[in-house]
C-alpha cells in the first residue's frame, strides 16, 4: 500500500494517541497527580509546568494533556485547564486567576488584582497619605467639645486622592 496523505495522518493518529491524550484529573494533591485516562487507564502522574508558575486545578474539576513516553507507565501531565473556570480576556491580555480572585494584565497598561467577580478601583498612593498625615501632624488643632468638626473641616478642604493609574485593586 503507498502511503497517502490520508493514510500517513490516519497512522500519526493512532500512534499519538498511543502517546499523547486529554484526560480527565482526578487528585491534584503532591507531586503526583491523579489521571483519569481514556480507555480506563488511570495512573498517577507528574506535573511539568512552567517556571515561575505553580497552579493546581481544583479537585476533580481539571483536565490535562498527558504525555506517556517510553512504555507509557511514567505519564506527564504538560498542560492543564479547567474548562468552568475560565476568564474572559481581550487581545493582548493575561490573567492569572483561581476560584476566588484574579489578577488581570489589561492591553491598557493597568493591573486589577480583585475577587471574579470583584469591581478594581484606584489605590490611594503613598503621596495621597502622606498629605492627609502632613495636614493632621501641621495643621489640626483639636477643639474640645466640637464633636470633630474641626477634624472634619481639614478633610474637607483637601484635594482628593490622586490615586494609582496602572495598578487597581478591590
Amino acid at each position: 500500500m503507498n502511503p497517502t496523505p490520508k493514510n500517513l495522518r490516519s497512522r500519526l493518529g493512532t500512534l499519538l494517541a498511543n502517546f499523547v491524550e486529554l484526560a480527565a484529573l482526578g487528585r491534584t494533591s503532591g507531586e503526583l497527580w491523579q489521571v483519569l485516562g481514556l480507555e480506563n487507564r488511570a495512573a498517577d502522574a507528574a506535573a511539568f509546568q512552567g517556571v515561575g508558575v505553580t497552579a493546581r486545578p481544583p479537585e476533580g474539576r481539571g483536565q490535562a494533556v498527558v504525555l506517556y513516553p517510553g512504555d507509557g507507565s511514567e505519564p506527564i501531565v504538560v498542560a492543564t485547564t479547567d474548562p468552568g473556570g475560565r476568564f474572559q480576556v481581550e487581545a493582548d491580555e493575561t490573567a492569572v486567576h483561581n476560584t476566588m480572585s484574579v489578577c488581570h494584565f489589561k492591553a491598557d497598561g493597568t493591573v486589577e488584582i480583585r475577587s471574579r467577580d470583584g469591581t478594581a478601583v484606584s489605590l490611594a498612593t503613598k503621596a495621597d497619605l502622606q498629605a492627609v498625615y502632613d495636614a493632621i501632624a501641621t495643621t489640626w488643632v483639636p477643639v474640645a467639645g466640637d464633636g470633630g468638626t474641626s477634624l472634619k473641616t481639614l478633610f474637607q478642604g483637601l484635594p482628593g486622592p490622586a490615586g494609582t493609574t496602572k495598578l487597581k485593586g478591590e
